[in-house]
């Protein structure tokens, strides 16, 4: 086998993916002998030594486990191990974040002041300008949480 890592290999927290399985009430050799992991304990054992696996492996374990991939990947290769929000599915996970903020903001009685709602007396609290800077920190957000990609956002920008 090469010492080259195959683009579809994960760096993975070794540590944090013992952790998991042992908490989970699994252990390597009980994942080596599962159906639902195609891996021998020696092969799980040696990716773990090694920091790294495949990604369909990483699927794999963590189903089995029932822990997020998050949780154990390195957070630079999370976006290979997770299916990245598409645009609408990102504006209305943004939209609804920001309703609930103008929700927050409605019960304890707070209105953003803002010139831009004075030619529409029914906007929204957070609105115009307001409404674009929280909708771009929000989707940094979820960029550096590997939930979408860059490149989706700046396609629709």
């Amino acid at each position: 086998m090469s010492n080259k890592s195959r683009v579809s290999d994960v760096r993975i927290n070794p540590d944090r993916l013992k952790t998991a399985i042992t908490i989970s009430g699994h252990s390597v050799k009980e994942l080596g002998n599962s159906k639902e992991i195609d891996r021998s304990e020696r092969s799980l054992s040696r990716y773990l030594k090694n920091g790294s696996m495949p990604v369909g492996l990483v699927e794999q374990i963590s189903d089995y486990i029932g822990v997020d991939s998050y949780y154990f990947v390195e957070r630079e290769d999370r976006l290979k191990t997770r299916t990245s929000l598409n645009w609408g599915e990102l504006q209305e996970t943004v939209r609804s974040i920001v309703e609930m903020f103008e929700d927050f903001l409605e019960s304890k009685g707070i209105t953003i002041d803002n010139p831009e709602k004075e030619e529409n007396p029914y906007a929204a609290n957070i609105y115009g300008t307001d409404y674009g800077e929280l909708q771009s920190n929000l989707e940094l957000i979820f960029v550096d949480r590997g939930l979408a990609t860059q490149e989706i956002i700046d396609k629709f920008k």
